[in-house]
């Protein structure tokens, strides 16, 4: 992964840097080790697709990818995939074969240039920027091409199968609160 400048001054802000680290590893080991979590995030993956765009020649952007658990998903649909998080600690645990088609950027202040992709996907990472959330939707507009679409999921508690696996999932595991 490579670390994008942005004026001279280097793009993720360091309190939610600093923060990340203190997650990132625990968080991965609990998406594939906590019984369920696979399934769940398969039937998410599918939800996603089906509101994807289709064709082979689109860019698309993993903005937000964490660990780059949608990246192999998003390289079945797009020739052109790439993945964008702030947290170094996470894009560490980025498949391997994976990491040259990544940056550690920030989601609110992007090194791309206007109308840059074609999809850009954030899988569950606007709940991390609640106070910022309009921030980071003005980027991806700037960054998104014109008819280009945006594709987001964030866990919510509006469902009660939902509200159940969480509460299975945060008792079973102490990587979440």
């Amino acid at each position: 992964a490579r670390t994008l400048q942005s004026s001279g001054e280097t793009v993720p802000q360091k309190e939610r840097l600093e923060e990340s680290h203190e997650y990132a590893k625990g968080y991965h080991e609990a998406r594939r080790t906590v019984p369920g979590t696979i399934v769940y995030e398969e039937y998410w993956n599918n939800r996603l697709i089906d509101l994807l765009p289709k064709g082979r020649n689109l860019r698309a952007l993993d903005l937000m990818c964490g660990e780059g658990i949608f990246l192999p998903v998003l390289e079945q649909l797009y020739d052109e995939v790439i993945g964008m998080d702030l947290s170094m600690e996470m894009l560490k645990l980025v498949e391997p074969d994976r990491r040259l088609r990544i940056f550690a950027g920030d989601a609110l202040r992007t090194p791309f240039v206007p109308a840059s992709f074609d999809v850009i996907v954030v899988r569950g990472g606007l709940h991390h920027l609640p106070d910022r959330l309009s921030d980071v939707f003005s980027e991806v507009r700037r960054i998104l091409r014109p008819g280009g679409r945006l594709v987001f999921l964030e866990p919510c508690d509006d469902n009660w199968m939902i509200r159940v696996f969480r509460r299975f999932v945060y008792r079973t595991s102490a990587h979440f609160d």
